[in-house]
């Protein structure tokens, strides 16, 4: 069965209400994302914090030596540890200026359950945003490597629950940031809209709670304080049991050349990707079968 991710990968490509960046602005965005890199890898080498390349990031490291062709943005990890000490250090206001964040937190209203590094005076909106209170610009994400419980009952019990409280934090998203434009989007599939009616119906019933406490709640369900052999990313594509693996799969870290940049990668970045992606990861994808973001708006 598809998942919602899926429907609307399925409905944009087919769509005409996104916009196609050309291949001036493909440059400006990703030439504007290698800067922002080179700044949170700057800042996280001078408060000794490890980061690196994850996601289709890590695979276009590996197979492309840069970002994957039709792709659009940067995906990093950290560790949790590291990851709470580069969001007290923000909140601390030391992290350079000209960015905006995006985090769960009991003080700010999150719109993803992971940190988002915005470039302030851009424009990145993606037609789910419109008329939301988030930033939208161009941005990078940074997700926490969590550690896992030892006992598989205790891991999946965890899995089960952070995924619960994570639907329902999407489902609050959806309900409190409604726009005709996306509803109009959704509309297209038949499925997708039956699969989005049930989200907002479900973050109509939890608006009591709303959506800042539910990602802060989803946030400390993920984490784990003992660390052992295992770790996961539970925002990640395959999410919380999907994505288990060993610790020396990540850390410590090795190099990789990404846009002609030297880079972190995972310790092991052949079976990090082969987790994500099956055994074939370096073949290209078709067409239709690759992921896009859904612009609506771009400036630089």
């Amino acid at each position: 069965m598809k998942t919602y991710t899926d429907l609307l990968n399925d409905v944009a490509r087919k769509s005409n209400m996104l916009k196609e960046l050309t291949a001036e602005q493909q440059r400006q965005l990703k030439e504007a994302l290698i800067e922002e890199y080179k700044v949170i890898k700057t800042f996280c080498d001078e408060h000794h914090l490890t980061v690196f390349f994850g996601g289709g990031s890590c695979l276009g490291a590996v197979r492309h030596q840069g970002f994957i062709p039709w792709d659009d943005d940067l995906d990093l990890n950290m560790p949790r540890n590291d990851y709470n000490k580069l969001i007290e250090l923000i909140e601390q206001g030391v992290f350079p200026e000209g960015y905006e964040f995006s985090y769960p937190s009991t003080r700010r209203d999150g719109k993803n359950l992971f940190l988002k590094i915005y470039i302030k005076g851009t424009k990145f909106v993606e037609i789910n945003d419109v008329g939301s209170r988030y930033p939208k610009g161009i941005n990078i994400d940074i997700f926490p490597m969590e550690n896992v419980p030892k006992c598989k009952i205790a891991r999946r019990l965890k899995a089960l629950c952070f995924e619960v409280v994570g639907v329902l934090a999407a489902s609050s998203y959806y309900d409190e940031n409604r726009n005709q434009m996306y509803d109009n989007f959704i509309r297209q599939d038949k499925d997708l809209r039956r699969m989005h009616r049930t989200r907002c119906v479900i973050g109509r019933m939890f608006r009591w709670i709303g959506h800042k406490r539910l990602t802060y709640w989803a946030d400390r369900v993920a984490q784990h304080r003992r660390e052992g052999e295992l770790v996961t990313f539970p925002t990640g594509r395959r999410h919380y049991m999907g994505e288990v693996m060993p610790r020396s799969v990540f850390l410590p870290v090795s190099m990789g050349v990404f846009e002609g940049m030297e880079v972190n990668l995972p310790n092991r970045p052949q079976q990090y990707l082969e987790n994500l992606y099956g055994k074939d990861f370096m073949q290209v994808p078709p067409e239709d079968k690759r992921e896009r973001h859904f612009i609506i708006e771009f400036e630089v």
